[in-house]
């Protein structure tokens, strides 16, 4: 499977370095924001390790980078406008696409969804790609049909320099109850962030009745667990078209 990257923060780098260790993957480009100082470079020095041979390119030219290259799925780790980008491109080549980028608007989230749902192309987006989050969210929607009149609440916590608050993981769990619980009880799922540190991510969901309390958290320790669920949802995405979720991602994994 050939796969593009787009976004070369520190989820790009890691899922890079994840990719050499598989031998049914190659990296055949990777994108960047324009004027990023990435550009030009040979990803092996951006990563820290040896010199690949494949440079970093600006998002404006990925159009003809992966028609060159003819890569089989994009992995997006980037920013909102950048995916919007990718995925008129991907839209119109054909070009399955993986998006794990976070901070979409409600309208730019039905865009995307729309787009998928055009079946010219197939396309994930995941707020969250690793696997124990989406098996969180089908246990929550089990719990919040089976404890209708509890209350729910949300703390996502994330390190410092995160922008988007609340986390589009949070606003993904929050969706999940809504839709499980009775539109009395669904309209609001109050959440709370915390920013500090280094933390990569905690989410807790808090299930509360007058006499017993059920919590529910999944911690993420390492990047790698983002890079693992990304390259599940590339493996399941190549040969599909349509709009599709990480649930199934899952249910085939």
């Amino acid at each position: 499977m050939k796969v593009a990257v787009c976004g070369l923060g520190k989820a790009g780098k890691e899922l890079i370095k994840y990719m050499r260790e598989q031998p049914d993957i190659k990296l055949v480009a990777a994108f960047c924001r324009m004027y990023s100082i990435n550009k030009g470079k040979d990803i092996g020095d951006i990563i820290g390790s040896k010199c690949t041979g494949i440079t970093a390119i600006e998002i404006n030219d990925a159009e003809a980078v992966l028609l060159q290259t003819k890569a089989d799925v994009v992995i997006d780790f980037s920013t909102p406008a950048a995916s919007k980008k990718l995925v008129n491109i991907c839209k119109k080549h054909g070009i399955p696409i993986v998006i794990c980028t976070t901070g979409f608007a409600p309208d730019d989230l039905e865009w995307l969804r729309q787009q998928g749902k055009s079946g010219d192309f197939g396309i994930i987006h995941a707020p969250n790609v690793t696997m124990g989050i989406n098996v969180l969210l089908s246990a929550i929607a089990h719990i919040a049909e089976e404890l209708p009149d509890y209350d729910y609440q949300i703390t996502e916590t994330h390190h410092s320099k995160k922008m988007d608050i609340p986390s589009g993981t949070a606003k993904k769990i929050a969706r999940v109850l809504c839709d499980a619980l009775p539109p009395e009880k669904g309209k609001v799922i109050p959440i709370h962030s915390v920013r500090a540190g280094g933390y990569i991510g905690i989410h807790e969901v808090l299930v509360v009745g007058e006499n017993e309390r059920i919590t529910i958290t999944h911690e993420s320790f390492s990047r790698k667990a983002f890079v693992e669920g990304a390259v599940h949802a590339a493996r399941y995405i190549q040969d599909k078209k349509g709009w599709h979720e990480m649930a199934d991602v899952i249910r085939q994994h």
